[in-house]
């Protein structure tokens, strides 16, 4: 596992600090030393399956949210909220909001030297097929 982006260690005192874990009492849940820990955190040293099935375990937490920089119930609450969201829009908007996440997406493979355009999947809706109005809409 290459940690090198920040996100695991900071994923890590996170948790740890919402449990309200010191390094010490954490590090002897786990087995392993408060000096191990601090460099899991700080990412001067990766964690072996073991420890990592062992941290996920003692936080309470899934081994995504441990290797995201949001926790699982985050994400959910953004997606909570960007559902909420794009009920009250209309379909242009909707359309927008659309062709800017595939552009997100092909960016992102672009910059992971995957030069594949992102192909929406025929669920997906067009560009007209959001209005009400327009038949054949698939939503």
């Amino acid at each position: 596992m290459g940690v090198t982006d920040g996100k695991f260690g900071n994923a890590l005192k996170n948790a740890r600090n919402e449990k309200k874990l010191t390094q010490e009492k954490l590090a002897e849940m786990v087995g392993i030393t408060p000096t191990h820990l601090k460099q899991l955190e700080s990412e001067r040293r990766n964690p072996s399956i073991d420890v990592l099935f062992k941290l996920a375990m003692a936080l309470t937490l899934s081994l995504d949210s441990l290797m995201s920089e949001y926790p699982d119930d985050t994400v959910q609450e953004l997606r909570r909220k960007v559902d909420l969201c794009l009920d009250r829009i209309n379909g242009q908007d909707l359309s927008i909001i659309f062709a800017t996440l595939e552009a997100m997406l092909e960016r992102d493979q672009l910059s992971k030297g995957q030069p594949d355009k992102v192909q929406p999947d025929k669920a997906q809706p067009g560009k007209n097929q959001l209005d009400n109005d327009q038949p054949g809409m698939d939503l």
